[in-house]
């Protein structure tokens, strides 16, 4: 079952946005909220939502994927800088003390 909480775990959207996802999704009448799920009509049936629910959870997996990436480069760029940092201050030291 796909609640609001649900969705916002596994897209990692904030409550605004997702709201005006829903919202939207709403007024064309693509979805319904019914007791805190999201229930989308074309997808009643168990195969359907079953599908659905799988294309929601590979999405959310690739984006942590991809944010996990992202944070691994960022963190060796950071090395590579602290390390240049490192050898340009030698440089400096070594010019100042000849």
């Amino acid at each position: 079952d796909l609640t609001v909480q649900k969705l916002l775990d596994l897209t990692s959207w904030d409550y605004t946005y997702a709201n005006k996802i829903i919202d939207n999704l709403k007024k064309k009448e693509i979805i319904l909220i019914e007791e805190d799920h999201i229930v989308i009509e074309e997808f009643n049936e168990f195969e359907e939502r079953k599908k659905w629910n799988e294309k929601i959870e590979e999405h959310a997996e690739r984006e942590k994927v991809k944010e996990q990436e992202k944070v691994k480069r960022q963190l060796e760029l950071k090395a590579r800088l602290k390390e240049r940092l490192k050898k340009n201050t030698k440089r400096e030291n070594s010019k100042n003390t000849a």
